[in-house]
């Protein structure tokens, strides 16, 4: 390797690379006071026919988009084009997602399944009509307002293995007790293992729970 001559260039004599003549703290190399907000988020859609679902319920909480995004579920606001939260807990690319409807919690109830065979039970632990949904408000500029970090808070209810090929669709009804609804759904799912199963689901809201004895 040939010695570098008077005439090459050194990285000494590169604009912007030459050493600082001073220890104190140079103005240009300062972080500046800046504050980072969150504009945009995609997530791309799964390639599955019952990967996303919309939610039609007239009420705060519902007509939002659930769809499968890897091994997450996004929830999705049309109105304020954004995605509001994405929900991790699959091991496998999620196939299905459904919204489960219901008088009483609209928009809080998901039921998704994944590759693997997994199904999981979402359900919203927030109340929709106190946290409504920021996207589909807009600020001065034109801008959706920002998100509630507090809003759409979910978690995860039942987690099964429920199949032993890919989880291809699903669906939950009404049960009936004497003419009128009740709290527990039946839930099926369909499998590429050739499979049809039953689950009967309990969606009645957990009891809140008992404060602490006082002394």
């Amino acid at each position: 390797m040939s010695s570098p001559t008077a005439s090459s260039p050194s990285w000494r004599s590169l604009p912007g690379l030459a050493p600082l003549k001073t220890r104190r703290p140079s103005a240009h190399l300062r972080r500046p006071e800046t504050a980072a907000e969150l504009e945009y988020v995609s997530v791309g859609c799964n390639r599955s026919v019952h990967g996303l679902d919309w939610n039609h319920e007239d009420a705060p909480g519902g007509g939002l988009v659930a769809y499968g995004a890897h091994t997450a579920v996004a929830v999705y606001d049309p109105a304020g084009a954004r995605v509001l939260r994405t929900l991790p807990g699959h091991d496998a690319p999620v196939t299905v997602v459904r919204w489960i409807p219901d008088a009483h919690a609209p928009g809080r109830w998901l039921v998704s399944g994944d590759a693997a065979g997994a199904v999981i039970l979402w359900h919203r632990t927030d109340n929709p009509a106190r946290s409504p949904d920021a996207g589909s408000v807009a600020d001065a500029d034109g801008r959706a307002a920002r998100l509630d970090p507090e809003s759409h808070r979910w978690r995860v209810v039942a987690r099964r293995k429920a199949h032993d090929g890919p989880v291809l669709d699903a669906r939950a009804e009404h049960t009936f007790a004497q003419g009128e609804p009740t709290s527990s759904r039946l839930l099926v799912t369909a499998s590429q293992d050739c499979l049809v199963r039953l689950w009967r689901l309990d969606l009645a809201p957990a009891p809140a729970p008992a404060p602490p004895p006082r002394f």
